[in-house]
C-alpha cells in the first residue's frame, strides 16, 4: 500500500568481513608507502642541504674576492644567523642546522640535518666544486660514497684493461 515504507525499512551496510579486508589492504599499502615517504623526506632534506651549502659556497668566492683573498670566518665558528648576516645570503633552515668555521685561509661549513631518528652531516669547503665538494657523512640518506667506490672500481679496471694491451 505504501511503497515508499519497504525502501525505508530496508537496511543495508558493510558487513564486518568487508570492513576487515578493507583495513588490511589499506594497512599493506600504508607498509608500502610510508617508508618510500620517509626515504623520499630524508633524500629531499640532502639534497636541500647541499644546495644550501653551493649557495654559501658561492658567498664565500664573493666575500674572498672583495677582501683581498681572505673567506669569513676569520677565526670561530659561526651559525645560522651568523652566516646569513656576514655573506648575506638568505639560507632557510627548514630542519637543517648550519655552521661554519675557519681560519680566514679555509673554510668548513656544515648542515647537519636530523631526519627520522638519523642524523647525517653535509660539508662544503673552499675546494673546487665536484662530485666530492659538498660531500655527506657515512650516514647520508642518498650515499654519494657508493658512487665515489663505483667509480674507483671503474677506473682500477680500465687501467688493468690499459696494462693487458
Amino acid at each position: 500500500m505504501y511503497p515508499h515504507k519497504a525502501i525505508c525499512n530496508s537496511k543495508q551496510a558493510f558487513t564486518l568481513t568487508e570492513l576487515i579486508v578493507v583495513l588490511i589492504m589499506t594497512g599493506i599499502i600504508m607498509g608500502f608507502a610510508v617508508p618510500n615517504y620517509q626515504n623520499a623526506v630524508c633524500r629531499a632534506q640532502y639534497r636541500d642541504a647541499s644546495m644550501q651549502l653551493t649557495s654559501i659556497y658561492a658567498a664565500e668566492k664573493v666575500y674572498s674576492t672583495k677582501y683581498g683573498g681572505n673567506y669569513w670566518p676569520d677565526g670561530g665558528s659561526f651559525d645560522f644567523d651568523a652566516i646569513n648576516t656576514n655573506l648575506g645570503t638568505n639560507l632557510v633552515g627548514k630542519g637543517v642546522k648550519f655552521k661554519c668555521s675557519g681560519d680566514g685561509i679555509s673554510y668548513e661549513c656544515t648542515a647537519k640535518c636530523d631526519c627520522l631518528g638519523k642524523s647525517f652531516k653535509v660539508y662544503v669547503n673552499e675546494a673546487a666544486l665536484d662530485e666530492n665538494n659538498p660531500w655527506c657523512s657515512e650516514k647520508c640518506p642518498y650515499n654519494t660514497y657508493k658512487k665515489k667506490e663505483k667509480k674507483e672500481d671503474d677506473k682500477d679496471k680500465s687501467d688493468k684493461e690499459d696494462d693487458k694491451d
